[in-house]
């Protein structure tokens, strides 16, 4: 195999491979570009050389906070990829079993990591903390990442005014320009004169960065409540409620139903609810009983990015893809992962 040097190493990159090498049955480690004909999903290759050999491993370079939900899509990824090595600033425990357990490879900063090359070498370190760990997310507000979702959604809002960012996720200008700046700041987006654009290869961390952000803070700000049905069959429920909600307000599905009607892969008992100025009893008028783990979600939209979709029932798979993986087992995670393929590779650029 010929590959040409991975041309994106930094700080972040060079304490993961020294962090490789360091290992016992490692005698050298090194990042080449992913071949041509590989999936967008992989970032690199990672050569190991050992006494018995050469090892190549798909990798996956993350270099913001990894949370629960990122890393069910990574499994995702590393079944389709086996042998993925992930690079991350931390793993703690729980989601280091949670590799080990998939047969995903990872390592971080600290040096914590999980790698198993065939049958022949193991090493799996946990409980080592980095003497400097910083998360790039720390202190954002749900306000502020209705504007990150928003300049996701639709990338030239990042050259548009931060009124028009403001109109587009529901939040004020001077939200919207602190945002942005923060992402200048962060190196996720270079700033010109004239003209701002994706750092090369950071969109992606952009929407890790919105993900776990979902699920830590937006989420909560945006829940009305849980609710449990009459019917048992979602389809059943779809048919009765979507007049009703069609002569009510504006509102869209989220989760498991966008899952199906993008991509025919899953559907689920949930049924998540988007909502647009929704009246304060419209639980009651669709005649749902209040559930805290009922399956019917009614959720505000999160901007009007959010309505954005392939389908009219639909809201943006990006936001439909954080439903699925918040659902947290294995054929939620998959229907995320269709979704990604499908519809939200256009964040991974080539590195």
């Amino acid at each position: 195999m010929t590959s040409a040097p991975f041309h994106q190493s930094d700080e972040f990159i060079d304490k993961c491979l020294d962090n490789v090498r360091a290992l016992a049955f490692v005698r050298s480690a090194n990042l080449v570009s992913r071949l041509e004909n590989d999936k967008p999903s992989l970032d690199a290759r990672l050569v190991l050389n050992t006494s018995e050999g050469q090892h190549v491993l798909p990798c996956e370079i993350h270099r913001v906070h990894l949370g629960r939900e990122t890393a069910q899509l990574l499994i995702h990824i590393g079944n389709r990829h086996p042998g993925l090595m992930i690079f991350a600033p931390t793993v703690g425990r729980e989601l280091g079993d949670l590799f080990e357990k998939a047969g995903v490879n990872f390592v971080d900063v600290a040096g914590n990591c999980n790698v198993k090359l065939g049958n022949q070498y193991i090493a799996r370190i946990q409980g080592r903390t980095a003497s400097e760990t910083t998360r790039k997310d720390r202190g954002l507000r749900a306000p502020a990442y209705r504007a990150l979702f928003a300049i996701l959604v639709r990338t030239e809002l990042m050259n548009a005014s931060s009124r028009a960012i403001a109109n587009e996720a529901n939040v004020s200008p001077q939200t919207a320009n602190d945002l942005r700046q923060w992402l200048v700041d962060q190196n996720l987006i270079l700033a010109g004169r004239e003209h701002r654009q994706w750092a090369p290869g950071r969109q992606r961390e952009a929407m890790a960065l919105w993900l776990a952000g979902y699920t830590t803070t937006l989420v909560s700000s945006l829940l009305i409540g849980r609710f449990r049905a009459m019917e048992t069959d979602p389809t059943e429920f779809e048919h009765r409620i979507e007049p009703l909600l069609d002569a009510t307000c504006q509102w869209r599905y989220g989760g498991g139903a966008v899952a199906m009607r993008l991509t025919g892969h899953y559907r689920g008992d949930r049924t998540v609810l988007y909502l647009s100025d929704p009246p304060t009893d419209l639980w009651s008028q669709l005649r749902l009983v209040r559930d805290a783990s009922g399956p019917v979600s009614l959720l505000h939209v999160p901007g009007r990015a959010a309505f954005e979709s392939p389908d009219l029932r639909c809201v943006h798979p990006l936001l439909a893809y954080a439903d699925l993986l918040a659902e947290g087992h294995d054929r939620a995670r998959e229907a995320a992962g269709e979704l990604h393929a499908q519809f939200l590779t256009s964040a991974k650029e080539a590195t």
